[in-house]
């Protein structure tokens, strides 16, 4: 992610302190200007890749899209669904 500015953008963890609890905790977005982010590593994080084939990253329309209806209405996610329907 990128500000208009071009401005890398980065997810912002923290040390959770709490016992018995998750070991960190996403405090905020953080451009990758902040004083937090500047102060806290010598050199920005790296990318994050989650695949080697960047063909996964984009939807493949020849594939049949299956809607789930059952959770649309039982969940009383039908308003998802209308503005789907908009754009």
């Amino acid at each position: 992610m990128a500000t208009r500015e071009q401005e890398a953008i980065y997810g912002f963890f923290v040390l959770n302190r709490r016992e018995e609890r998750q070991p960190w905790f996403f405090r905020g977005w953080l451009v990758e200007s902040a004083r937090d982010l500047l102060e806290g590593f010598t050199e920005p994080p790296g990318y994050v890749t989650y695949t080697d084939d960047p063909g996964d990253y984009y939807y493949n329309w020849h594939r049949e899209l299956n809607v789930s209806v059952r959770h649309l209405v039982k969940d009383k996610q039908i308003d998802r669904l209308r503005t789907a329907q908009r754009h």
